[in-house]
């Protein structure tokens, strides 16, 4: 489980592989700071000091928090419009449809950085936010597939291994535990 951010280097002192917070811009594309540069306020010249950043704890540090925790959902997410705090997915994706309907802007997905999914971990979307987690984080018209990271995210931090799912013609598996996730019983 690692206790770094591999392969992350934060655009002001340059450190890489560095430990505690991350703070991933949500405005520009694939900026990062570490927890020090942050803490005193630092900023280069292509970031704007009010762009929302959003925090990501080490695997490490996101297992021990979150490990036992009876909640379905993790209350991690930043709303890269406006900079409000602490959503979960359904609730950030009711906050966008509600509050930022018409929002043009382009933006990182809070989930796709935290969980460094797809190239939307470090680009710009070319969508609506609100579009990109309800098609591609909630698929199923469920939080399965985010579930699915997050298992992915907490089980790699784990082993070595690199566990996987599939989706067959009853719904989706579990390749770690071989469970039948997205339904009830």
């Amino acid at each position: 489980m690692s206790k770094i951010h591999e392969g992350i280097n934060c655009d002001v002192c340059g450190v890489r592989n560095f430990p505690g917070i991350r703070y991933a811009c949500l405005s520009c594309h694939d900026y990062d700071l570490c927890e020090s540069c942050q803490q005193r306020g630092a900023f280069s010249k292509t970031h704007a000091p009010y762009h929302p950043l959003q925090p990501i704890p080490t695997q490490y540090d996101f297992v021990q928090k979150f490990q036992h925790s009876a909640t379905k959902e993790f209350q991690i997410y930043r709303c890269p419009h406006c900079g409000q705090d602490g959503f979960g997915l359904s609730a950030l994706l009711t906050h966008l449809k509600a509050v930022h309907p018409e929002c043009k802007n382009r933006v990182r997905c809070p989930v796709c950085v935290t969980f460094r999914i797809g190239r939307y971990g470090s680009d710009l979307l070319d969508w609506s936010l609100a579009f990109h987690i309800e098609n591609g984080h909630m698929g199923f018209n469920t939080d399965v597939e985010h579930t699915f990271k997050t298992l992915q995210y907490a089980a790699t931090s784990y082993s070595r291994g690199n566990p996987s799912w599939s989706i067959d013609a009853d719904g989706a598996i579990c390749r770690i535990c071989t469970a039948k996730l997205g339904t009830n019983g």
